[in-house]
């Protein structure tokens, strides 16, 4: 979609995998298997960054984290990828998840 007026930043991500509750059909010319970062919202506003360390295809998220939201009680409403691949790390008061390469952009929220 177009940006909104009045947005004061935006930045590359994607694709886009789940929306309006419903996993998205994931088609791309060339995938490969990869480490994932994931931000999921459920159907009340809760918001989770995910990351998967087993490697995973692009094309076969969706289903990886229906198989997720099952295990853990989460009604998936929607599901972006966090472009990066291993330059995706995370930091937070709790829990530390290293980089394996370089990491390029960084999303803070506080």
């Amino acid at each position: 979609d177009e940006p909104l007026d009045g947005v004061d930043w935006i930045f590359q991500t994607g694709p886009i995998l789940w929306q309006y509750e419903q996993p998205r059909v994931i088609k791309m010319s060339s995938d490969k298997l990869a480490k994932r970062s994931v931000v999921v919202r459920d159907t009340v506003g809760n918001v989770r960054f995910l990351h998967f360390y087993e490697l995973s295809t692009l094309v076969d998220l969706p289903t990886v984290l229906k198989d997720w939201a099952q295990k853990n009680d989460f009604k998936l409403s929607t599901a972006i990828n966090l472009d990066g691949g291993g330059a995706s790390g995370f930091y937070g008061p709790e829990r530390t998840l290293d980089e394996l390469e370089p990491l390029g952009a960084v999303l803070c929220v506080r």
